[in-house]
Formats: structure tokens, sequence, C-alpha cells
């Protein structure tokens, strides 16, 4: 049994395209999620402020969203659901602001259904690292991001871990969960790409993992 039908999760579903939205709802109901779908923008606002997803879909190309507002501004919310772009008009514009955005995976139609399922399924991970690492962070004494749910429990062995970061290591590792790059956390904390990469090998060492992979893994609930 997958986690999806174990512990079915909330998936909000926004393209205005009612055949593209309808197929993409009922395959993803049909592997466990409950699925609510919005056709515009403003549709999908409506939705995010009555109910709690655990995922958001979005196309690109939609009312709303002429001018990428709507994902750049559900992105960049600190408790807003993780996000998956899906575009049939992919543009070096957008791929480049999605690569500076809190934004899970950015894809190009047409999308296999199996190819989409590990997008989100991945997305839903990164989003329960992301509060396993605010409870950390809480304990450090760290500002964690908003958020509407309570942090996970890590154990406390790496609890103790993480307790021995530095104040720096512990935003560049707080940006890193975030879906951030190296790039866009150096612009952030006013300092070099080098330096960021310094900051992660230390982080690494005493987490003791090899790559952002294995740190996902240790950060796991």
């Amino acid at each position: 049994m997958t986690e999806a039908q174990a512990q079915p999760h909330r998936v909000l579903l926004v393209d205005d395209e009612e055949v593209f939205a309808d197929t993409t709802s009922r395959m993803l109901d049909k592997h466990g999620y409950e699925v609510e779908t919005a056709h515009d923008a403003s549709e999908a606002r409506e939705l995010l402020d009555r109910h709690d997803f655990d995922c958001v879909i979005s196309d690109v190309r939609m009312p709303g969203n002429t001018r990428f507002e709507f994902i750049e501004n559900l992105a960049g919310s600190d408790d807003a659901p993780p996000l998956v772009v899906i575009t049939a008009h992919p543009s070096v514009d957008t791929a480049l602001k999605s690569l500076d955005l809190r934004i899970s995976s950015y894809l190009v139609k047409p999308v296999e259904i199996d190819d989409l399922l590990e997008r989100v399924e991945q997305a839903i991970r990164e989003e329960r690292v992301r509060r396993a690492a605010d409870s950390a962070l809480v304990a450090l004494g760290a500002e964690p991001a908003a958020q509407t749910t309570s942090p996970a429990r890590l154990d406390p062995r790496t609890e103790e871990r993480l307790a021995s970061l530095s104040p720096r290591e512990g935003e560049v590792l707080r940006h890193l969960l975030e879906g951030y790059r190296v790039g866009t956390i150096a612009r952030k904390l006013f300092i070099s790409p080098h330096t960021v990469r310094n900051h992660l090998k230390k982080i690494f060492a005493k987490l003791e993992v090899r790559s952002q992979t294995e740190l996902m893994e240790k950060l796991k609930p």
C-alpha cells in the first residue's frame, strides 16, 4: 500500500484546460489522492482560503496568472502548500523565475501520470522535511517559517546534530530545505555562492551525510 493510499493527501489542481483538469483529477483520485480543481487563479485562491491542501499543481497560462503573479505569490508564502508547476507553453522567462521561487517541480505538458505522481509525492515529502527542520530550528532559537501545522518531531540524535550548527549554517539549511538554489541562497544572505557551498560542506559533515538526498532522508520524520 502506498503512502497516498494509507493516508490520502489533498491536492489542488489549477488548470483552465477542462479536459486536462478532468483527466488528471481522475488519475490522481485513482491513485489515492483527494483532489479539488480550479480553472483560474481566483477560484484557486478561494479554495486555498477555505481548505488545507498538501500540494498544489498549477498551470502557468490561465486567467489570473498572466504575469506569473498567482504562482509568485503562492510560492512566496511561507505557509502555502508545496507547488508543482505544469505548462504546455514553457519559456525561458518562467523557467528562470521558477529557479528563484520555492517551487518543487517545473513540468512541461504532456506529462506522464507516473512522472506527475512522483513529483507530487516528492513535493509532499519535502514539505514534511521543512516542518521537521522548523522543529529543530525552533530548538536552536532560529525563527521558523510561519506555518499552519505543528512541526514534526525529529529523533534526538538528529536534533543534537542540528544543535551543533552555527546560526549562519542554520540559515543556509533553512533556505536549502525551502527549495532555494545556491545562487538564490547567496543573494538572500548577501554572501557569495562559494561561501554558501562552504557552509553546506560543514552542514553535511556535522549531519554525517554526503549529499542533499541523504540530508533529506536524515531529516525525514
